[in-house]
């Protein structure tokens, strides 16, 4: 088989009821989150000062909404009720995203989608607030995600960019769509044939910006492991078996993610089990 390799994003037609979703989302308090553009720990996930909310349905079916009454009270449960519908959105489109990548890398529908059915997945609400000097800030320093697959639902200001032929790009917002890029746990999922690419995000001194990014992961304990067949003598496993809370606490704790994770995450594993 020969090797493929996944563009950084691709546009996914939104629900025509994502509109209704906005309105309710837009007065929820997320935390400001701008970094210096030259500070190292910008791209850092433990330095960026959003709201994460787990989505591991794997721990129950409605972890999102218990999560915001545990944690923010009973007034908050109209929020928890929205945001627990989105994530089931999210999780039920990123399984059949799972099934079209599958096929294209001849293991099937169910190949990647069983894998991910059960899974321990991350929503995170962004905000970007206005910035006198953009030039000297970064909302997101440069990084790759660590984990499989991201759906990204921006706003009309964007400030998402990715790195191309040594130059950042702009990636437009386009109205009534996702954007959806690999990360390194599918790329070593897939044993190096579909990749994940350095992105950031950028402010503006003109308008506040607000997104929702859902990160497909799989359970914490799951093994990752390329299946049999994209493993053979022209493709050598690129990357040791590993767990995702393994990947997940070396990019929190221990290095800052970018394109060479994945090599450096092996090099600490493979030492660290010595």
């Amino acid at each position: 088989m020969s090797s493929c390799v996944l563009p950084f994003f691709a546009w996914i037609p939104s629900s025509p009821c994502l509109s209704k979703i906005n309105r309710k989302l837009r007065d929820w308090p997320v935390s400001v989150a701008a970094t210096p553009a030259a500070s190292p720990a910008a791209s850092h996930p433990s330095s960026l000062g959003r709201r994460l909310f787990p989505c591991g349905f794997s721990l129950s079916p409605n972890v999102i909404h218990d999560y915001f009454l545990q944690t923010l009270g009973h007034e908050f449960r109209h929020f928890g009720d929205v945001y627990q519908r989105y994530c089931e959105a999210m999780s039920k489109l990123s399984l059949e995203i799972m099934e079209v990548l599958g096929v294209s890398l001849g293991v099937g529908k169910r190949g990647f989608r069983d894998f991910f059915e059960r899974n321990d997945s991350i929503m995170r609400l962004n905000y970007y607030p206005l910035c006198q000097r953009p030039d000297q800030t970064l909302g997101t320093g440069p990084h790759c995600d660590p984990t499989s697959l991201t759906i990204l639902h921006q706003d009309h200001v964007g400030g998402l960019q990715v790195l191309s032929d040594g130059k950042w790009r702009t990636i437009r917002p386009t109205p009534n769509a996702f954007v959806v890029n690999i990360g390194d746990t599918f790329m070593a999922l897939s044993n190096g044939r579909y990749k994940s690419c350095l992105h950031r995000a950028v402010v503006n001194s003109d308008e506040t910006r607000k997104s929702l990014a859902f990160f497909l992961c799989p359970e914490m304990s799951k093994i990752v492991r390329p299946p049999c067949s994209l493993v053979d003598g022209d493709h050598p496993r690129v990357y040791p078996d590993f767990t995702w809370s393994a990947l997940l606490e070396f990019t929190q704790k221990h290095y800052r993610a970018d394109t060479k994770t994945l090599d450096a995450f092996a090099e600490w594993l493979l030492k660290s089990q010595k």
